[in-house]
């Protein structure tokens, strides 16, 4: 193993070697030169290394912070890192709390969607009957206001007629038809056809009916207006005859008499009738003959065959004979 010696070896052995040094020879100082240079080499070498060793210290100190620091960063993530995890647990506990109850309630819902279609056809039919009874009740309600209007009325004086009851029949039925099936009294039949036939059906028995009506309406309008044609012409007759009678007795009426004889023989066939009185009196005691009663006249008609105004034309005919004779 080589000598190694120190900085302190070396300065003490300089000052040995001090005063010996006057003794020596050329090849000694060549020597010492030799080591002087080497001692500077070493010294040079022993700074660098405690330069370097200076340096390492530093450097140590500042990897030893900067170690600190990193440990410091590391702690603060890993605690950042920790309430993450500890927040994302939370979080997934609350939202798989969340999607169960979800998924529970969706389940419900489809159990609740599955029962109500299938009472849909059961909700349906109490529906429709809720509606009809609705529909009654308001009928009920509506003939128990018209029935209070009329009470109210009469308790107040007034007079109101109440309106004709339409019966129920089909809905889609005319109210014109209405009327005619409640005046022909075809409503039952109506109702039973309802059932049985088609729509189309009933409106064509309804139409025949309908024609068979109006042909009747015609047959006794045309019947009406003959007998009001009669009626007309026995008036104009009856009124010939009293004006001749009014003519030969001119002289002997007074004006007043003769404008109340004006007003026989209006439209009504009585009026002829009511005359007959006047004329008696306006004839006087020479004019015995009178016009028969009613039980005479229907006598006179079970004989003769002819309208009572005949009988009563006839019977002034005889006042006129007996008069003029």
């Amino acid at each position: 193993m080589p000598n190694v010696h120190t900085l302190r070896d070396i300065e003490n052995r300089g000052v040995v070697e001090g005063p010996l040094s006057k003794h020596t020879s050329s090849g000694n100082r060549l020597g010492s030169i030799r080591e002087s240079e080497l001692e500077k080499a070493l010294r040079g070498n022993i700074k660098t290394a405690s330069d370097i060793a200076n340096d390492y210290k530093d450097l140590q100190d500042i990897y030893l912070e900067r170690v600190k620091d990193f440990n410091r960063i590391c702690s603060g993530f890993n605690n950042k890192f920790s309430r993450l995890n500890t927040a994302n647990t939370e979080l997934k506990a609350k939202y798989s709390a969340e999607i169960k109850s979800l998924k529970s309630n969706i389940k419900i819902l489809e159990r609740e969607a599955t029962l109500a279609q299938k009472a849909s056809s059961a909700d349906k039919v109490q529906i429709l009957s809720l509606e009809v009874k609705i529909r009654e009740l308001e009928g009920k309600l509506e003939d128990i206001d018209l029935e209070r209007t009329y009470y109210d009325l009469d308790v107040m004086g007034g007079v109101i007629e109440k309106p004709v009851e339409m019966p129920k029949l089909p809905d889609w039925l005319h109210d014109n038809l209405r009327s005619i099936v409640c005046e022909l009294g075809l409503k039952d039949k109506v109702m039973e056809l309802d059932k049985k036939l088609a729509k189309e059906d009933i409106l064509e028995v309804l139409q025949k009916v309908i024609l068979e009506k109006d042909h009747h309406l015609q047959d006794a309008n045309a019947r009406l207006e003959k007998a009001l044609s009669e009626k007309d012409s026995l008036l104009h007759e009856a009124n010939t005859h009293i004006k001749k009678h009014l003519a030969s007795f001119e002289k002997k009426t007074s004006p007043d008499s003769f404008e109340t004889l004006q007003v026989i023989g209006g439209t009504d066939i009585s009026n002829t009738t009511l005359a007959l009185p006047h004329l008696h009196s306006i004839t006087g005691p020479e004019a015995e003959i009178r016009v028969m009663d009613s039980q005479s006249d229907t006598q006179k008609n079970q004989k003769t065959g002819l309208p009572p105004m005949k009988l009563r034309l006839l019977d002034m005919d005889e006042v006129t004979k007996h008069e003029s004779s």
